[in-house]
């Protein structure tokens, strides 16, 4: 009984444990919440996860479930032949899991993402569509030999690649090129432990994408260099990012040997750097902070799954919605779109259909939208404010994002 009195004495301590198995925060009292029932769930799951053995006792559970039944206990994730770490998704994408259903995702956004391309033209501006490789078709001799079979001639990204020729689209399709210099590349593009490509082909991506940029602009915007390179068979951040997942007490074996280096800048043209959104996945994490860190482009945008924007030295919570979608379209001069090919019928994440819907609305100056976009970030910022156009959303049975937008827009036409 002491030993149960004095675990709960550390209630809200934090732990290591990464993921789904991360200790619950203690809730915030409400009375509300009290009498819904809704803050003894949230007080039973902080107080379970929350239990002083119970990090250790995770991990070990996990431990003899790797050893014992070579399970991994973290959502989505399979261990592979060798050590190797997969995510499910990836190796249903490479046997083409699915295929209908995405095509019918990707058919129902083709006129969007024709609309937007046209829109983006018509302004000066470049809409890059960038897919990122899948781990799945670089290692498919890893998979689990339980999984193993004939890999499907139907994928999404070569359907999307077919669309993207006959629209005259800009695709710069990595997957395809790291494929076919994969021998030529000195280090792993996958490493076993990770789900991303490695932290050393991040930097030949952004090479890359920065070399695609001075084309673009038709100007030698920078001048850059690597420094030291250090090798290691101790991966590291996202070079382990699935094996950090797995909570286990000891780390996987590992034989391979990765690299890291960074890019050091020696000149760039602040003046005549480019506006650049991204809209990605968790691909975009990798390169994000190297160019953040630098602050290179006038002004860099990167909306997570057309979520959360994060922009260099903005802390403010803001959200993308229907006003930042159409600003975007004058607002910046390259908007890179990055997916992983096995999820090419996600690229955008409503982007496209949201402007696609507007076309044929009255559509506000980019000033004010612009405007329209700060009112409803400040408004989620508010929770007072947002519980109210909840409510509204409700009461006239419509999605909260309209009713954002629509209240965002009543206040700016009245001077807020």
């Amino acid at each position: 009984a002491i030993l149960l009195i004095l675990s709960f004495l550390v209630l809200g301590k934090a732990t290591t444990l990464k993921g789904a198995q991360a200790v619950k925060a203690k809730p915030n009292f409400s009375i509300d919440g009290w009498f819904n029932g809704t803050y003894q769930k949230k007080f039973e799951k902080s107080a379970s996860s929350n239990f002083a053995f119970y990090e250790p006792m995770v991990k070990m559970h996990n431990q003899w479930d790797y050893h014992v039944w070579n399970r991994a206990n973290a959502h989505d994730v399979v261990f592979g032949e060798n050590n190797y770490l997969f995510e499910q998704s990836y190796i249903d994408g490479l046997y083409g899991k699915g295929i209908i259903e995405k095509r019918n995702k990707l058919n129902s956004k083709k006129s969007a993402i024709k609309y937007v391309d046209s829109a983006m033209t018509d302004r000066g501006n470049t809409l890059v569509f960038l897919l990122m490789p899948s781990k799945a078709f670089f290692h498919p001799n890893e998979i689990p030999l339980s999984q193993q079979k004939e890999i499907s001639s139907q994928q999404i990204h070569e359907d999307f690649l077919t669309f993207a020729e006959a629209e005259k689209l800009n695709v710069i399709d990595f997957q395809d090129y790291f494929l076919k210099v994969e021998d030529e590349v000195p280090y792993p593009i996958f490493p076993k432990h990770g789900i991303h490509i490695s932290e050393y082909v991040e930097t030949l991506v952004l090479d890359s994408l920065l070399k695609f940029i001075e084309a673009e602009q038709g100007v030698d915007l920078y001048d850059y260099h690597y420094d030291t390179l250090i090798e290691t068979t101790e991966p590291i951040r996202r070079d382990n990012d699935i094996a950090q997942a797995l909570n286990m007490m000891k780390p996987l074996p590992n034989e391979e040997v990765l690299a890291y280096r960074n890019f050091v800048f020696d000149r760039r043209e602040k003046e005549d750097e480019p506006n650049v959104l991204v809209i990605g996945d968790s691909f975009y994490w990798g390169i994000y902070p190297r160019l953040s860190r630098h602050r290179l482009f006038k002004r860099h945008e990167f909306w997570y799954r057309n979520g959360q924007i994060f922009s260099p030295g903005i802390k403010q919570k803001r959200f993308s919605n229907k006003a930042a979608c159409v600003e975007s379209l004058d607002g910046f001069d390259i908007t890179f779109v990055m997916v992983t090919v096995n999820a090419v019928d996600h690229a955008g994440w409503g982007y496209f259909n949201t402007i696609y819907e507007q076309r044929n609305h009255k559509v506000e100056s980019p000033e004010a939208l612009r405007k329209i976009s700060q009112i409803i970030n400040n408004i989620k910022n508010d929770p007072k404010h947002l519980n109210l156009v909840k409510e509204k959303a409700v009461e006239q049975n419509i999605g909260l994002d309209s009713m954002l937008y629509l209240d965002a827009k009543w206040l700016y036409e009245r001077g807020h």
